[in-house]
């Protein structure tokens, strides 16, 4: 017998936040210490921080990237855990970890590439050879960031959320008292603005992972999950046998670069307005991403009550799963949005105590209440359809959305329509609202009652 609809609406929304809260609090970690650098660099200057921003720009899109890649390590360590095969969750994360440090060392190469990227895409020589160097400082740290997140999603697979938010908890503090060594040079240092908030980050990321890779590898229970014991065949030998736990990324893979690219090409046109308007578009993008750990936890947590659903053939807990994913996303990040609308300058000076930036980032800020509800809405939907093992579709809306769309119609309202800045953050807005729209519609299909 089913149970009331009300009482089975309370049972969703508990078991949803069950699982996004620990995931939304570790996640969230990942962004304050962004929201450091960005607070620091912009104390510092308005110059360095649209040097921090371009930096960013220009390797943020390979770590995103990676990030989607590494998401078979969380599913296939689940999977084994549920199962009772407490071996193989080991077996995953002993598989991750050189992968994760392989794909880290592609990243750092590629930051080498920055400076000739930006100065092909039109910045100028300065913006460029400091934009490269906070590229290249962070790209040194992408294996660790990468290994740290193979070894966080390996304890959420085996339900063991806390270590990874304590371990980010750690590493905020260390980013926030080597941002105030680096930065404004305290100690004995020199000063080094832009490139000392890239430094503390790799040093801080490098510490994350030492902490949290000690702790897995000394676990009490390190034995039942066979943590110290060797592949069989080792990681390369046994390459068509753990197929299937990097094909699971390939799709999110797709989806974050496409979407990370998109991004990315936008603060590249924001660098083409100049300093004041790229600084004033990095506030709005750390704004947004922040905003962003909301709708990632929920939509982690949708896609596993989906699929669990899905797999027991419940057709009515799909739905329910879906649609209250999507309902809690809308519902938070309207609280958030209000803040967003009604106190743009005092979210503004937050970052900069500068007149002339401050003025620029107010309307973007505020125009960015809407966006992030948008923006969150297609987060949740895609990861819904994804729990239905809809994994390439979300992709091809994602590209066009927010590449045949978004980008064409950035460059037309800021430079063309001469809207500046906020020409940006409407193209944004416009795309996320033409994704939102179809991956809702895609999962209404999918899930309406059979006539």
């Amino acid at each position: 017998m089913q149970r009331p609809a009300f009482a089975y609406l309370i049972a969703q929304v508990r078991d949803l936040l069950r699982l996004a809260v620990p995931v939304i609090v570790a996640r969230a970690g990942f962004m304050t210490m962004a929201f450091a650098d960005i607070l620091f660099v912009g104390r510092y200057g308005v110059g360095d921080l649209g040097y921090l921003t371009i930096g960013n720009a220009a390797i943020s899109t390979f770590i995103v990237t990676s990030f989607g890649l590494l998401m078979g390590t969380l599913v296939m360590s689940a999977s084994a855990f549920g199962a009772g095969n407490f071996a193989e969750c080991g077996r995953v994360w002993r598989r991750s970890i050189p992968f994760s440090i392989f794909i880290g060392a592609g990243c750092a190469a590629l930051s080498l590439l920055a400076e000739p990227f930006l100065r092909l895409i039109g910045q100028t020589p300065e913006i460029a050879r400091q934009g490269a160097r906070v590229a290249m400082i962070l790209g040194l740290g992408a294996p660790f960031i990468l290994a740290q997140m193979a070894c966080i999603f390996f304890l959420e697979g085996i339900k063991r959320p806390m270590p990874g938010m304590l371990v980010m908890v750690v590493a905020n503090i260390v980013n926030v008292a080597l941002n105030w060594v680096f930065v404004f040079g305290h100690l004995g240092f020199h000063a080094m603005g832009a490139a000392g908030s890239a430094w503390a980050t790799t040093l801080g990321r490098g510490v994350a992972l030492s902490i949290i890779a000690t702790y897995i590898w000394n676990m009490t229970d390190h034995e039942k999950f066979a943590i110290r014991v060797r592949l069989p065949a080792g990681m390369w030998r046994d390459w068509p046998a753990w197929r299937a736990q990097r094909r699971l990324g390939y799709a999110q893979g797709a989806s974050n670069t496409v979407e990370a690219s998109a991004f990315n090409a936008m603060a590249l046109m924001a660098g083409l307005l100049g300093v004041v308007p790229l600084a004033a578009y990095g506030i709005l993008f750390n704004l947004i991403a922040m905003a962003f750990m909301i709708p990632m936890g929920l939509a982690a947590a949708t896609a596993v009550l989906v699929s669990a659903a899905h797999g027991a053939e419940d057709a009515r807990g799909v739905a329910a799963a879906g649609w209250t994913g999507l309902g809690a996303c809308i519902a938070m990040l309207s609280l958030l949005g209000v803040i967003y609308l009604l106190f743009p300058m005092q979210v503004a000076g937050l970052y900069s105590s500068v007149p002339e930036l401050i003025a620029v980032s107010a309307p973007l800020i505020a125009m960015a209440s809407y966006l992030i509800i948008a923006d969150g809405v297609q987060a949740v939907m895609s990861n819904a359809l994804r729990g239905l093992g809809d994994g390439w579709a979300p992709a091809a809306m994602h590209l066009l959305s927010y590449v045949v769309i978004m980008i064409p119609a950035g460059w037309y309202l800021t430079f063309s329509r001469l809207h500046g800045a906020m020409g940006l953050v409407e193209a944004i807005l416009i795309a996320s609202l033409i994704s939102a729209s179809m991956l809702t519609g895609r999962f209404f299909t999918f899930t309406r009652p059979s006539q």
